[in-house]
């Protein structure tokens, strides 16, 4: 028999409906990281990663799903998956091709789309730049060759995270702020002394790669503060208009700024992983 009090929650029932199954292949991912990362040809690598990022926190589709209080999506549905092309393509073309395991979970569009996005990063991506720098003798080392199973360190993870201890104490712009503070100490020096120019022009690049992506990140919690809050003026449901307007309590508050509750902090942390 069902033990739940009247209006509890079935999470389990919920997260079963809820599960990453990759019924779909989201293209929303590939296609603003590569649009804003090839509208940045020419200037550093790292800025345009940078500028990449903050396409896809200033566009992507969000959504708040009945129910939540920890909000926060990398794809257009839930079940669905997102493609990281900037770090390896090798699977993409067979996977969703016409006799691909994947050829159904896209649209033709959006089989067109993706490998459209797949051919400009074969040799860009971080795999092939890897694999072009690789001695001949060991390319065959690579992928599974029949003798053994190397280890995968020409493929970049990229649900790896690191820095939690950064956004959770400064939040997002307190990290921006100590990002131009140091900024404007290094270009207040300039080069000279133990500052090589090389040195010089990486910290003010990779600086300003993390203000770029830092200032996005804040604005990606606002836009669900501002999705809550529209949501939530056209709740009639008592309960669901206040978590909803919770939620846009704590979306405006983080990641951009550090998290002074146990539900910012889960926030913030969803957000950024």
């Amino acid at each position: 028999a069902d033990q739940r009090t009247e209006g509890q929650v079935n999470y389990l029932k919920e997260l079963k409906t809820h599960m990453r199954t990759y019924d779909k292949i989201c293209p929303e991912r590939a296609r603003y990281f590569t649009d804003a990362y090839k509208a940045a040809e020419g200037q550093p690598e790292a800025i345009r990663f940078a500028k990449g990022i903050a396409a896809i926190f200033d566009n992507i589709s969000i959504y708040i799903e009945d129910g939540e209080l920890i909000v926060g999506n990398y794809a257009s549905k839930p079940t669905a998956m997102p493609i990281y092309p900037e770090y390896f393509t090798g699977w993409i073309s067979d996977a969703i091709g016409e006799e691909g395991m994947f050829h159904d979970r896209v649209t033709d569009e959006e089989r067109r789309e993706l490998l459209d996005i797949n051919d400009y990063w074969v040799d860009r991506c971080y795999d092939g730049r890897m694999f072009a720098a690789m001695p001949e003798n060991l390319k065959d080392y690579q992928f599974f060759n029949g003798v053994g199973l190397t280890t995968e360190v020409h493929s970049m993870h990229s649900a790896v995270c690191s820095g939690f201890d950064n956004m959770l104490a400064h939040g997002a712009n307190g990290i921006v702020k100590r990002c131009k503070d140091r900024l404007a100490e290094i270009k207040e020096k300039g080069i000279g002394g133990d500052t090589s120019a090389t040195d010089y022009i990486d910290q003010v690049t990779n600086l300003e790669a993390m203000i770029i992506a830092n200032e996005a990140f804040g604005r990606f919690g606002k836009r669900y503060a501002k999705l809550a809050r529209g949501m939530a003026a056209a709740e009639t449901d008592p309960d669901k208009k206040k978590d909803l307007e919770k939620v846009a309590e704590v979306c405006e508050r983080v990641p951009a700024e550090p998290p002074r509750t146990f539900h910012e902090a889960l926030q913030a942390f969803y957000l950024y992983h």
